[in-house]
């Protein structure tokens, strides 16, 4: 037995009329219960437990957030013991998965599964390997789950409550014993368990519980009798299928083992010792504490003690939620990458199509101007003169009214004539000329910028003539026309 875990430990134990708290850590094993209502139902119930395990954790120093390994009730698991022929683990989940689709009540998809191979170290098993496997539905672990985050608290391992209590008979009880028998006694329901030489080779949940007030009807007590014997027949004809041993009825149990909250009722006891014919004895999951209140924290004890048995397998049904959660996630994953591929590619093939056409459209286009090319250049020439022709034909008839202009103002008696005039359309128009002398030039540039036609006129030179002999002065102006269609 190797230690699971360092630092404290915390099983829980969440039953129908309490809730039960173990912590296990270097100083020692410590338990703390609470009762609870047993006729509260769905969301008052949840809300009492979840109290209540608040109270337990305060209690034994459970910090909020503390991870704690809780119980999943024997009569919510179906727990099957197969032999299947020694193969990878791959291989063998399938045939796990495959044989308890045939023996579950339920869908696969309804429940948790959990597994694992049995240590078998006596070999036994000539014709392959022990497998162990427990599903529960999985609105019983959400339920579970529910209730230890309403108390502030994290799961950790879920586990079926028989499993912890077989771990805790081997680890309390004797080890070399040849067949040790627990009956754990709850107010609804009790559990029974079968240990073969530190082996968990037995366990089911009988729906007989010793009630609120056990001396009050003793019929209970008959059936749980009965129950027990039962288990006693189905745990050894399932080992001698398992062995191919002879089937040994008679052969007595070398321990009987009570616990619960039922286990300290007398006549339970004196009755099982005559049925069964070993004298019982509490299982405590506690120390220094009375047996009769150790006896209730047995499930607790199992799922806190760091502790491994070999011959206790744990069936750990919050990982394997957890790593179904994982692969269905991981699943959906690649069902939305497929997905993206897919229309990634259909989108690349689409692009290349509308690409390819696209340049078989700008091949025809390019061809298509090339073959254009002469014409386009005819045209353009065409253009050209037909604006030449327009330009002209705009301007036509405007040279005459600027001579007109020009003449009119001329001041009269020979006093000013011109020399040159220069005009180009769009451009302004330059005169040179001789005048008599400077007041001459000064009207003539005075009547020419009065005129409509002129926008305005200025004298860009004026001086005396070079020759001596010649009289006068000799002048240049420039003019702006008005724009076409602005004049009179």
């Amino acid at each position: 037995m190797t230690p699971r875990g360092n630092g404290a430990r915390f099983g829980l134990d969440l039953g129908r009329a309490s809730v039960k708290l173990v912590r296990c850590d270097r100083d020692g094993v410590r338990g703390a219960e609470r009762r609870v209502d047993p006729g509260l139902e769905e969301a008052a119930r949840r809300e009492a437990l979840a109290a209540a395990l608040r109270e337990v954790g305060a209690e034994l120093g459970a910090r909020p957030g503390a991870v704690l390994d809780v119980g999943v009730p024997r009569a919510e698991a179906i727990v099957r013991r197969l032999v299947l022929p020694r193969v990878p683990e791959p291989e063998l989940e399938r045939m796990v998965r495959f044989q308890a689709s045939k023996l579950l009540p339920f869908e696969l998809d309804e429940v948790t599964l959990t597994w694992c191979v049995v240590d078998d170290p006596d070999a036994r098993s000539e014709a392959g390997q022990v497998v162990v496997f427990a599903a529960v539905r999985r609105q019983a672990l959400e339920g579970t789950r529910a209730v230890v985050e309403a108390a502030g608290y994290r799961v950790g391992r879920l586990e079926v409550s028989t499993q912890a209590a077989a771990r805790t008979l081997a680890l309390r009880g004797p080890r070399d014993a040849e067949e040790l028998l627990l009956v754990d006694v709850g107010q609804a329901s009790s559990d029974v368990v079968v240990l073969e030489r530190g082996r968990l080779l037995f366990s089911r949940s009988a729906s007989v519980g010793c009630g609120d007030d056990p001396a009050a009807d003793s019929k209970w007590m008959d059936r749980l009798a009965q129950e027990v014997l039962r288990s006693l027949v189905a745990a050894r004809t399932e080992e001698s299928e398992e062995t191919g041993e002879p089937f040994a009825r008679e052969r007595t149990p070398a321990r009987l083992y009570l616990a619960g909250g039922g286990a300290i009722h007398e006549p339970l006891q004196k009755l099982l010792r005559e049925q069964v014919g070993v004298e019982p004895a509490l299982l405590s999951g506690l120390e220094d504490v009375a047996p009769t209140v150790g006896a209730r924290f047995v499930v607790a004890r199992g799922l806190a003690d760091p502790r491994d048995v070999p011959g206790v397998p744990a069936l750990d049904l919050a990982r394997r939620a957890e790593r179904l959660r994982a692969h269905r996630a991981r699943a959906r994953l690649l069902v939305v990458g497929a997905l993206v591929f897919v229309v990634a590619c259909a989108a690349s093939f689409a692009l290349r199509a509308v690409a390819a056409r696209a340049e078989e459209r700008r091949a025809a286009l390019e061809r298509e101007a090339a073959e254009l090319a002469p014409a386009a250049r005819q045209a353009r020439l065409l253009q050209a003169d037909v604006e030449q022709i327009h330009a002209w034909s705009r301007g036509k008839g405007r040279e005459l009214e600027i001579l007109l202009a020009v003449a009119s103002a001329l001041p009269e008696g020979e006093r000013v004539y011109l020399t040159g005039l220069r005009w180009q359309a769009g451009r302004s128009l330059r005169l040179t000329g001789r005048a008599k002398d400077w007041d001459s030039v000064g009207t003539f540039l005075t009547r020419l910028e009065g005129h409509p036609l002129i926008a305005k006129a200025s004298l860009d030179s004026v001086r005396r003539p070079r020759e001596r002999a010649r009289r006068g002065v000799d002048f240049a102006v420039r003019a702006t026309l008005t724009p076409p269609g602005d004049g009179p």
